[in-house]
């Protein structure tokens, strides 16, 4: 009894050991692309087991990871989208990069890369690259103050803005994240804490481009305001004449 609890025990210190040696890194935290455009996120792994498998996942907000595809050194694995998603595992250097094609702006995720290696059912995660897909248009932010009932300023809002570092010029917003918008992801959303003093910095840098432009009246846009008020004109009158008829029809009764 005594001899097979000691080899039980020397099994398990010695994938204890095995698993330790298993790593997965992503050398980027973050990439910024284009919409329309595509990226390739790396991904190299470490381990001493001779049959492993890599995954690739991807999280959006506070939602759970989504399987994108598998890798194994024996077989293809699987691909959740193979228009969209690639990757070829290459055995000699422990790389298995990401590649994301057709980029749109509902693809900005966090994408984690990760194995299963020596441990026997244990998964190991990478620390992830977030990826964040700017529109073609774009928009600066607005700025609003946001004040308490006492009318003083609480809150400074960035909003409608397409690029996700629109506001790093300005030092109000330097310890808070944009968010998306979750109707339209073309859009991000900020809000920084207001200070003593801080009102007047709660808008659009002054030595930003800026754009000049004059509005002029449109003879077609006034001739179709114009038809419109006499469309309306008529079918009240329509209307009011109809009642009237009617009227006078239940009265005659």
């Amino acid at each position: 009894m005594m001899p097979l609890m000691v080899s039980a025990l020397l099994a398990a210190a010695c994938l204890e050991i095995r698993a330790q040696t298993d790593s997965v890194l992503q050398e980027k935290p973050e990439v910024v692309a284009g919409q329309g455009g595509s990226v390739s996120l790396s991904c190299l792994y470490n381990t001493s087991s001779s049959n492993h498998y890599l995954y690739w996942y991807r999280q959006e907000g506070n939602n759970r990871p989504q399987f994108i595809l598998s890798r194994f050194k024996i077989g293809e694995g699987k691909n959740a989208d193979k228009e969209k998603y690639s990757s070829t595992l290459n055995h000699e250097v422990k790389s298995v990069p990401l590649r994301i094609q057709k980029l749109h702006v509902t693809d900005s995720a966090v994408y984690y890369c990760a194995l299963k290696g020596s441990g026997l059912d244990t998964i190991l995660f990478g620390p992830g690259t977030k990826v964040c897909v700017n529109p073609k248009e774009q928009h600066k932010p607005e700025y609003y103050i946001l004040r308490d009932k006492d009318d003083s300023p609480k809150l400074c809002l960035a909003t409608e803005f397409t690029r996700q570092n629109a506001t790093m010029d300005h030092r109000l917003f330097n310890d808070t994240e944009p968010a998306r918008n979750p109707k339209d992801h073309r859009f991000f959303s900020q809000v920084a804490f207001l200070k003593d003093g801080d009102e007047t910095s709660c808008e659009e840098r002054l030595d930003a481009p800026t754009c000049e432009a004059s509005l002029e009246p449109d003879t077609m846009v006034n001739l179709a305001t114009i038809s419109i008020s006499i469309l309306r004109l008529i079918f009240i009158k329509t209307v009011v004449f109809n009642v009237l008829m009617t009227l006078r029809l239940w009265i005659s009764q």
